[in-house]
């Protein structure tokens, strides 16, 4: 006999390192208006603004959580802990200084005081970036879930998975109380984090899909088996609106190698980081607008174009077969300034044009003004955006009504975008993992 929902208990949460609240949307997603989320804790001035316009109502708490004790936690008697804790000191990026990173701090602080709480949360759930499953950092994590016995499973998940036309690999960790049942999900026999869902459930690429706001809300609701292309997740912006977001001429003419372009036909973007829209490469994807004018044509001319310009004066340009360098196109000096045409990265990803990898030093001052035009004059057609922070927004899978107070900057919009996570892959894990036993 089905109880009634009435007589449910109603699951509290302490939300660690909140962020934008997207641990908070999952929450809502599976229990709904029955979950409490007791506080929240960031340090971030820009994402606690984000979050307390999205949750007015939460207990928002602006504090370093090397602070917190043992005995502040207990007050609360919270069945659920949720943490996203900064991910820099773990990834590829950064120098990986792992627990040597003063930035992991408050988390063994907080670790030291779960060990030693009177009432330990029932549950627990961790996101952060690819490369956390190697730190020592998380082997430290693994003893204190051990000594708080509970049990753990891990899992190294994108939302391309689950047919969202996003990648965006993160590590995931679900613990739970020894005292609850076991999961059904079996220790995995080699020690390290599963990288599928699939084999352990059958409907879990069921796929919810916010639409975007410009768009019919009456099939809002949908589940889907094969990928979605991101035209369910983009809209065609008007003119004044496609010039808030277009690529500036400059940067489109000196940096097209280094980007990945897509267009709504897609079903596939890359992971969208906090220096998107400031920085190129590896920061996310640039949407062509004008599909009726074709990629690899119109690259082929640029790049036609801007060797020949470049032969005319060798002393400022020079072919190399040596690999690019992988750092940001825009943090370079304009005076010398990389372009490649490796098929493999940016905007010859689905274009074989050419087998060699070719790197093209160049000076920008040192080309022509009309060739600079001529170059313009044949990207423009392509219609080369930013994706806005709505669409970025819906690929996470945030709700509709989730929104940015009007006086933040797009900067810290897509700075706060980029540090967050994909609210249906947390919903899917959490659902069918971390509270597996419990009749949803």
């Amino acid at each position: 006999k089905m109880a009634d929902d009435s007589y449910r208990p109603r699951p509290s949460a302490l939300e660690f390192y909140s962020g934008i609240g997207g641990m908070h949307f999952a929450l809502r997603n599976i229990f709904g208006e029955r979950l409490k989320v007791l506080a929240s804790f960031d340090i971030n001035t820009t994402v606690n603004a984000i979050y307390k316009h999205n949750f007015p109502n939460t207990t928002l708490l602006q504090r370093n959580l090397c602070g917190v004790t043992a005995r502040e936690l207990d007050t609360y008697g919270a069945d659920i802990f949720v943490l996203s804790p900064p991910c820099q000191p773990f990834t590829r990026q950064g120098l990986r200084a792992d627990c040597e990173d003063h930035r992991t701090d408050s988390f063994f602080n907080l670790m030291d005081q779960l060990s030693t709480m009177t009432h330990p949360p029932s549950y627990i759930f961790l996101e952060n970036v690819q490369g956390f499953e190697e730190s020592k950092t998380r082997q430290y994590l693994l003893k204190t879930l051990q000594n708080c016995n509970m049990d753990y499973r891990e899992f190294l998940i994108s939302p391309s998975q689950f047919q969202i036309p996003n990648s965006r690999l993160r590590y995931y960790l679900m613990a739970r109380s020894k005292c609850k049942p076991n999961f059904l999900i079996p220790v995995a026999k080699d020690g390290r984090p599963y990288r599928d869902l699939s084999p352990f459930d059958s409907d879990q690429q069921q796929l919810m899909i916010w639409y975007p706001q410009t768009t019919d809300k009456s099939n809002r609701l949908s589940y889907v088996v094969s990928p979605y292309k991101l035209h369910h997740f983009c809209a065609l912006l008007g003119k004044d609106d496609f010039d808030c977001y277009k690529v500036p001429h400059p940067t489109l003419v000196r940096y097209l190698p280094a980007m990945d372009v897509v267009t709504g036909a897609d079903d596939h973007s890359c992971c969208f980081t906090k220096g998107y829209g400031h920085y190129i490469v590896g920061t996310g994807s640039i949407l062509q607008e004008n599909p009726h004018c074709l990629l690899d044509q119109c690259y082929k001319e640029y790049q036609q174009v801007l060797k020949e310009a470049l032969n005319k004066n060798p002393f400022t340009s020079q072919i190399s077969n040596k690999s690019p360098h992988k750092e940001d196109a825009l943090t370079k000096s304009p005076e010398s300034t990389e372009l490649t045409a490796k098929s493999s990265v940016g905007v010859c990803s689905n274009a074989d044009l050419s087998k060699e990898t070719a790197t093209v030093k160049w000076d920008p001052s040192s080309v022509d003004l009309a060739i600079m035009e001529k170059l313009k004059d044949i990207l423009v057609p392509l219609k080369l955006r930013y994706f806005t922070e709505r669409e970025i927004a819906n690929l996470h899978c945030l709700p509709d009504w989730f929104s940015f107070p009007p006086s933040l900057t797009l900067k810290q919009r897509y700075k706060a975008l980029g540090n967050s996570l994909n609210v249906h892959v947390v919903t899917i894990l959490m659902k069918h993992v971390l509270f597996d036993h419990i009749n949803l």
